[in-house]
């Protein structure tokens, strides 16, 4: 963007030579606007200088000069009208604004004695000259809906028969996961445990793997400790073989014990039957 007659009179027409390119046809028009802030404390004083519309375009490149008048003096706060303000140039599409350029715009007078004067002089607009910034723009793009991008977001209606399969297979999952609760209610497990995925209770894989993980860390911390300190390992797997032994010898213990008692039974036995035999009556 170019801004041509600049500096120029306050009451002189603006004039914008734009240059752009279009990479997709339009199916709507491109519609340029020039706005003039008239005040920094009410939008009721911004002026719309100028709206143009161009389309729809096809594929390639565009250049042309953009016009539009100049402010209307008696819109503009008398104490405003002097100093800095704004221009911005916007352009839409299909009623989306998707670019916006602002400008600085100084406005003084053409004297040094005028802009010096105290106290200022009555308003002498046909000696204001007008300085658009055109180094410093300050350059906005908002995302909008293009054409095909709204054809892709059009959702179709949904029909009687889809809404009635919704229904029905969201009532039958209900009916699942109330069954499986009930069946976990019975089993007594625990609530952070059940698993509402139709009625199916399984393992957790992330309980499994962090009781493997702590195996490991076991089996881990096991073997440094061999590494390090081999007389403390050798010292627990001889206890570890006195507390084998002694099991064992209680376990023999026990049986010498049990056939024992066993002899004893059958001996006494014996001297009964022999009794029994010696005395008839």
């Amino acid at each position: 963007i170019v801004v041509q007659n600049n500096p120029a009179k306050f009451l002189t027409s603006f004039a914008f030579e734009i240059t752009f390119e279009c990479f997709s046809p339009t199916k709507h028009d491109l519609d340029w606007r020039l706005t003039y802030v008239g005040s920094a404390e009410s939008k009721e004083h911004d002026q719309i200088l100028e709206e143009i519309s161009m389309g729809p375009l096809n594929v390639g490149s565009y250049k042309f000069v953009y016009e539009a008048r100049a402010p209307d003096v008696n819109k503009i706060p008398p104490r405003d009208l002097l100093g800095i303000t704004v221009l911005l140039l916007s352009c839409h599409y299909n009623k989306q604004e998707f670019i916006r350029v602002g400008y600085y715009v100084n406005n003084e007078y053409d004297s040094k004695d005028l802009n010096e004067a105290q106290p200022p002089p009555p308003l002498q607009i046909d000696h204001v000259i007008r300085t658009v910034l055109m180094d410093k723009p300050r350059t906005i793009v908002y995302p909008i809906s293009w054409d095909d991008e709204r054809e892709s977001l059009v959702i179709p209606p949904v029909s009687a028969g889809d809404r009635d399969r919704d229904r029905d297979r969201d009532r039958d999952r209900d009916k699942k996961r109330q069954r499986g609760r009930r069946e976990a209610e019975e089993e007594n497990i625990p609530e952070e445990e059940r698993e509402e995925n139709d009625g199916n209770f399984e393992v957790d894989e992330d309980d499994e793997m962090e009781d493997g993980e702590e195996e490991e860390e076991k089996v881990k911390v096991k073997r440094e400790k061999h590494k390090t300190h081999p007389e403390e390992d050798a010292e627990e797997k001889g206890e570890e073989e006195e507390e084998e032994e002694e099991e064992d010898g209680e376990e023999e213990d026990g049986e010498e014990e049990e056939e024992e008692e066993e002899e004893a039974e059958e001996e006494k036995e014996e001297e009964d039957s022999i009794s029994e035999e010696g005395n008839p009556m």
